[in-house]
Formats: C-alpha cells, sequence, structure tokens
C-alpha cells in the first residue's frame, strides 16, 4: 500500500508534469484540464482519509505539495479546503503566506481584487504583474500585519 508521503509526492509530480507538458504545447487544454481533475479528484480524497498534510505534522515538500494541490482546485473545491483546512488553522499549521495566498486565489478567481497580493501573471517580457489588488497604497502596512514579507522582497522571490 502507498504511503501518505508517497501519494502526495506522486500527485505533485503528476500536477507540475500536466503544467509543464501543456506550456511546452505537448498536450491539449482539453487533456490538461482531464489531468488536472484527475489530480483534483484524488487530492480531494486523499484528504477525506488523511486530512491536509500540516507543517507541523508533515516534511515540508509534503506541506508544500499540500499547499500546491489546494491552490490548484477549482473554485468551488478551493473554497471547502479553504474552509475546512487553512482558514481558521493556528499558524504552526499553516504559513501565513499560504493561508494569505488561498485568500487572493479565492478573491481573484471570482472576479474581486485580491487583499495580500500575492496572485501574479508573468508578462510577454517575462516581468511580473501583480493582478488587480484592493488597496494598493497600503498594501505593504496590509501585508505586515498579516505577517508577510514587504510587496518588493515578495517579488523580488517570484522573479
Amino acid at each position: 500500500m502507498m504511503s501518505m508521503n508517497n501519494k502526495l509526492e506522486e500527485l505533485i509530480l503528476k500536477d507540475q508534469n500536466n503544467i509543464k507538458s501543456f506550456r511546452q504545447g505537448v498536450i491539449s487544454k482539453d487533456s490538461f484540464l482531464l489531468i488536472s481533475r484527475e489530480i483534483s479528484t484524488a487530492f480531494l480524497n486523499f484528504l477525506g482519509v488523511h486530512g491536509f498534510p500540516y507543517k507541523d505534522i508533515s516534511l515540508n515538500d509534503i506541506y508544500k505539495a499540500g499547499i500546491t494541490l489546494g491552490l490548484h482546485l477549482d473554485l468551488k473545491n478551493m473554497k471547502a479546503v479553504f474552509s475546512k483546512y487553512v482558514e481558521k488553522v493556528p499558524p504552526d499549521k499553516i504559513e501565513a503566506e499560504h493561508r494569505a495566498m488561498f485568500i487572493d486565489k479565492i478573491l481573484i478567481l471570482s472576479g474581486k481584487p485580491q487583499i495580500y497580493g500575492t496572485q501574479f501573471k508573468i508578462s510577454n517580457d517575462k516581468m511580473v504583474e501583480l493582478l488587480p489588488v484592493q488597496d494598493m497604497k497600503d498594501l505593504d502596512k496590509i501585508r505586515q500585519k498579516a505577517g508577510l514579507k514587504q510587496l518588493n522582497e515578495y517579488l523580488n522571490l517570484i522573479s
């Protein structure tokens, strides 16, 4: 029987390979979406059996795989995972940055501006462009209050 860690390692590898194959034009959008749904279903089943791989009980790679897979769910399932496993969980289980990523991604996918500035796109000229933010003027204050790095420090990490 496959261990908990091995199952998440398998799912994150499949997820990352799926994204890479789509970006490289190896698979069609339909194939990408089909594989993404299979991965999401397997991840949701995993959560139902094992619960979330919180950082206080899992290896860092396994914890991050759980975060990434959660952030790659469709909006309905992402909201469900957020409310059940992320929203009210103590900081020793979920990093502030990851909680903020869930909030921002849910807002963006809902057609609303984000709060913490964690969601971005890479432009054609390889520049990082933040997706719409509710309060750009006070963003660093909002980020600091939430326990996040300053925006310029965050952008340097991702660019």
